[in-house]
């Protein structure tokens, strides 16, 4: 049956693992959210994450449909990719070693509704990184492609979601903690220093 090739052309268990793990390491998305954490509520999250499910969502649809094919194919496009993805990381790794975590007033969100979180979502390298090779990796030609990959993104927005909370409340924590403790803060810092530069291998690892 049509149905059951469909259900079948996702490989479901490397799909989540290889989601998640790219989810909730450190990147673009979750280095807003660890900064807006320190200073926002948490009705914050109800206007911005609508607009990073959207913006993963057509983003996946987008690889899933043929633009992961081009990529794979095209070695120098993708390597432009992984390049762009890696150097922006690494700036974020450096800004990590000079944030105060115990500031009374961080910076302003960039970001303050739906249609900022989706345009940052869509020039986001990692997150497409993401889509081409997890729509490369864990899906199959099938009778109806199309649901195929709907059904390939909504897995893979779903994900993100509790990952970018994680982050958001991450923040609230930190700074809560490093108040008390000001030592702390080199400390946290640096570890969130070689989680980007882990972050960064995972980029290049086939």
């Amino acid at each position: 049956m049509w149905f059951l090739e469909t259900i079948n052309a996702i490989d479901y268990t490397g799909l989540l693992f290889y989601t998640f793990v790219i989810c909730v390491t450190p990147g673009p998305n979750n280095f807003f959210l660890l900064q807006a954490g320190r200073s926002k509520k948490f009705p914050f999250l109800i206007k911005i994450v609508p607009g990073f499910f959207i913006g993963n969502f057509l983003m996946c649809m987008v690889a899933a449909t043929g633009v992961a094919i081009i990529f794979i194919h095209n070695h120098a496009l993708f390597l432009g990719l992984k390049v762009g993805a890696s150097l922006i990381l690494l700036y974020l790794a450096f800004l990590f070693t000079k944030v105060r975590f115990d500031e009374e007033h961080p910076s302003k969100a960039v970001i303050n509704n739906s249609l900022g979180a989706f345009l940052f979502q869509i020039v986001n390298p990692k997150t497409w990184i993401c889509c081409i090779t997890g729509a490369v990796g864990f899906t199959h030609p099938a009778q109806h492609p199309l649901l195929v990959a709907t059904i390939f993104s909504a897995i893979v927005s779903t994900i993100a979601i509790p990952c970018l909370i994680l982050w958001f409340g991450a923040g609230a924590f930190i700074k809560r903690t490093v108040k008390k403790r000001p030592h702390l803060n080199i400390i946290i810092s640096y570890i969130l220093f070689v989680l980007l530069l882990l972050a960064v291998v995972a980029i290049w690892i086939e």
